[in-house]
């Protein structure tokens, strides 16, 4: 529980940095228009998060993943609003009461598949882990090291 609660946490950090840094500049400058500023206020919220899992070495599918929970209840809120089934201020009251146990529900989810090897951090490191070996080849792709392309196996 305690992971969950620091990591939940995070995410909710980066996307409270997010709104104040990144969607309070241009909603003061467009004078919102509903989907405009439901849209920016997604990706505000999306961009440090996915940043920040980035950072903490998740796996791009987790990320894609958490990136969902921000976009398809915007995308859902805007069409309501479209629809004329929300007033102006529901999209963003729609947008954010779906969000947040949308992204719980996510974490749940990913606490459940196992653990992968982390890539490391070390840019030189992670390049010279990620070629094979010569010897290693072979194995890679279903063939022993000594195979000879045309040769009639023995």
């Amino acid at each position: 529980m305690k992971k969950f609660l620091r990591h939940f946490t995070e995410m909710f950090a980066a996307m409270g940095l997010g709104m104040l840094v990144l969607a309070a500049p241009v909603e003061a400058l467009l004078h919102p228009v509903t989907a405009v500023s439901a849209t920016v206020m997604a990706a505000s919220m999306t961009v440090p998060m996915a940043w920040w899992m980035h950072h903490r070495r998740h796996p791009v599918r987790d990320n894609v993943e958490m990136a969902g929970t921000m976009v398809v209840p915007t995308i859902a809120a805007i069409a309501l609003y479209w629809l004329g089934a929300l007033g102006s201020h529901g999209v963003i009251m729609v947008q954010h009461a779906v969000m947040i146990p949308a992204m719980a529900g996510v974490i749940v989810w990913q606490w459940r598949r196992p653990v992968l090897p982390r890539r490391p951090r070390n840019t030189a490191t992670m390049l010279a882990t990620s070629v094979p070996a010569e010897s290693d080849l072979g194995y890679r792709f279903g063939r022993s090291a000594g195979h000879v392309p045309g040769a009639t196996p023995s």
